[in-house]
């Protein structure tokens, strides 16, 4: 997050270059609650999101990060067609038209 302290960003740049993920403590908060409650504003019913596997959730949020298909790809240790297959993926499960609304769909996932 933006306002994260410069030994967090630290941290996780360090998280990410052994190839894992970080999530602030603001986000892991958010990212469970999410997960347990649901979207208390309606946009992706719990159902909606339960229907993504483990891995198309990580590209979902990853998405909603703002990283792009190859850095995707270079983070989970993936091929960039793979990241693409993942996405065609999971606009199919949400009904999203297009790389747009699965890009605007994640980061509001992500914010919530």
């Amino acid at each position: 997050m933006k306002n994260e302290a410069p030994n967090n960003v630290i941290k996780a740049i360090r998280e990410i270059m052994k190839g894992g993920v970080y999530l602030s403590a603001g986000m892991q908060s958010k990212f469970l609650q999410k997960l347990v409650h649901g979207n208390d504003n309606g946009d992706y019913p719990q159902t909606d999101i339960e229907k993504l596997s483990d891995r198309e959730l990580q590209v979902f949020q990853l998405i909603g990060q703002g990283y792009a298909t190859r850095h995707i790809a270079q983070t989970l240790h993936l091929s960039v067609h793979t990241i693409e297959t993942y996405r065609a993926h999971i606009k199919r499960k949400l009904n999203l038209k297009n790389a747009s609304e699965l890009t605007k769909h994640a980061i509001e996932w992500n914010l919530f």
